[in-house]
C-alpha cells in the first residue's frame, strides 16, 4: 500500500474545514445584515487577479509581522490563499450589507471571529482588497 494513512492528511482536511466554515459564516453574516437592515444594495463581484498579482497581495498582507496575522493565518494550516478568500468573502458581505458605494476603502470586519482592518477599492462594482491587519 502506497497510500498515506487519513491520519496523515487530517491538518490539512481541518484547515480546508476551517476555511470553508469561516468563508461561509462570512456570507451568511453579510446576508443576514443586507436583510436586516432593509437597504436596497448593489450587488458586488470580487476582483480577480493575476498569480503574480495574487502573490504580491498575500506577502503585503501575510509577510509582515505588525500585521498581527499570524494566528489568523494558521486557522487556514497557513494557507495565505484560503486566508486571503475568507477576508475577501467578510468584505464582500460588510460591503454589500452596509451599502459602501464606490472609492477606496478602510474598514474594520469581522472575519469568522477575527476582527480585523481591511482596506481596499470598489471600482464599477468591483471589491479589491489591498491590505489587511489586526490592530
Amino acid at each position: 500500500m502506497d497510500e498515506l494513512p487519513l491520519q496523515s492528511q487530517t491538518p490539512t482536511l481541518v484547515a480546508i474545514f476551517a476555511a470553508g466554515r469561516a468563508i461561509i459564516a462570512g456570507i451568511r453574516a453579510g446576508i443576514a445584515a443586507v436583510l436586516a437592515s432593509g437597504n436596497a444594495y448593489t450587488p458586488l463581484a470580487l476582483a480577480g487577479m493575476t498569480e503574480a498579482g495574487l502573490a504580491n497581495t498575500l506577502h503585503h498582507i501575510f509577510d509582515f509581522e505588525e500585521h498581527q496575522l499570524g494566528g489568523f493565518l494558521q486557522q487556514f494550516g497557513g494557507n495565505g490563499e484560503l486566508a486571503y478568500d475568507a477576508i475577501r468573502q467578510a468584505t464582500l458581505g460588510a460591503a454589500m450589507a452596509q451599502n459602501w458605494g464606490e472609492g477606496v476603502f478602510e474598514k474594520t470586519v469581522q472575519v469568522g471571529s477575527q476582527v480585523m482592518t481591511v482596506t481596499g477599492n470598489i471600482i464599477n462594482a468591483t471589491l479589491y482588497v489591498s491590505n489587511a491587519w489586526i490592530p
